[in-house]
C-alpha cells in the first residue's frame, strides 16, 4: 500500500496540494550542483536531497496539523476519491480501491514521513539525469560516482536492525511515539539498502557487458507482479544490499596502490 501511496502523493505535490514542491527544484539543484562540482557520488546527492526535502515536506505537515488544524490524511482521501471517481476504470474496481484506501489511511498517515522521504528520492531520481544534461551542456567537468558504487557505512546497518527490532518488540499502542519513529526510520534504512542491491546488480551488468534496460525492467515485472511482487522483491532486495556488507561483492573495499576504490555516502 506503500508504493502506491507514494506514487499518489507525487500525483498530489505536482496538483499544487503541498508548498514544499515548489522549493524542490531549487534544494535538489543547489544539491547537485554543490555535491557534483566537488566530485561527490550519487549516493551522497540522492540521500541529502531526498533527506532536506523530506525534513521539509514532514515538517510542513506538522505545523498544518499542529497549529492550522489541517486533517492531511483527510485532504489526502479527498484527493484520492476525486481522481479514482474522475478515471475510467471499473466501478467494482473503484470500489474496492476505495475500501483498500480506507482500511489503511492509518497506516498511511503514521508513515507520512517515509512517503515524503520517498516522493522526493523517487523525484530527485528523476531529476538527476536532467541535472547531468544541464552540467554537460555548459560544459562543467564533472567526476559522478554512479549508482554502482552506491554503497552505506558499514555502521549504518545498525539503524536498519534496531528501528526494526523495536517495531518489532514494542508495544505500537502503548509506545506510539517511538513506535512511529522506529518504523519510519526502518522505511528509510530498507530503502537504501535496496538502492544498494540495484547498485550491486548494475554494477555487474556493467562488468558483464549487458545492456542496462534490464534494470528497468525489473521494476516492471515487480510492478505487474502486483503488490504481493512488490513486497516479495523489495524484501528479497533490500535483504541482498544488507549482506553486501559482509560479502562486499564489488570489492570496493579492496585497496589498491594504497588507496581504497570504495565509494561511501561521504564521497
Amino acid at each position: 500500500m506503500l508504493v502506491p501511496a507514494t506514487l499518489l502523493y507525487l500525483y498530489f505535490l505536482i496538483q499544487g496540494f503541498e508548498a514544499p514542491f515548489i522549493l524542490a527544484p531549487f534544494v535538489i539543484g543547489a544539491c547537485a550542483g554543490i555535491l557534483f562540482k566537488k566530485g561527490k557520488s550519487f549516493a551522497l546527492y540522492i540521500i541529502l536531497a531526498s533527506s532536506i526535502m523530506g525534513a521539509i515536506a514532514s515538517g510542513s505537515h506538522f505545523y498544518m496539523e499542529r497549529f492550522q488544524n489541517v486533517n492531511t490524511a483527510a485532504l489526502l482521501k479527498e484527493y484520492t476519491v476525486k481522481m479514482i471517481a474522475d478515471s475510467k476504470i471499473p466501478a467494482e474496481e473503484k470500489k474496492l480501491m476505495l475500501e483498500e484506501f480506507d482500511s489503511n489511511i492509518e497506516l498511511i498517515k503514521n508513515k507520512m514521513p517515509f512517503i515524503n522521504f520517498l516522493s522526493y528520492l523517487i523525484f530527485a531520481s528523476f531529476c538527476f539525469p536532467l541535472l547531468v544534461h544541464f552540467f554537460a551542456q555548459r560544459k562543467i567537468p564533472l567526476q559522478i560516482k554512479g549508482i554502482e558504487y552506491f554503497r552505506l557505512n558499514d555502521y549504518f546497518i545498525f539503524v536498519l536492525i534496531l528501528n526494526w527490532g523495536t517495531v518489532l518488540f514494542i508495544n505500537a499502542e502503548k509506545y506510539a511515539f517511538f513506535h512511529t519513529i522506529a518504523i519510519n526510520c526502518a522505511l528509510i534504512a530498507s530503502v537504501l539498502y535496496f538502492i544498494q542491491a540495484i547498485g550491486v546488480i548494475k554494477f555487474f551488468i556493467i562488468k558483464k557487458g549487458l545492456p542496462q534496460f534490464l534494470i528497468p525492467m525489473l521494476f516492471a515485472l515487480m510492478i505487474m507482479l502486483g503488490g504481493g511482487g512488490i513486497v516479495f522483491f523489495s524484501v528479497l532486495l533490500t535483504g541482498f544490499g544488507s549482506l553486501d556488507l559482509w560479502a562486499d561483492f564489488r570489492k570496493l573495499d579492496v585497496k589498491k596502490n594504497g588507496e581504497t576504490k570504495a565509494t561511501r555516502i561521504d564521497n
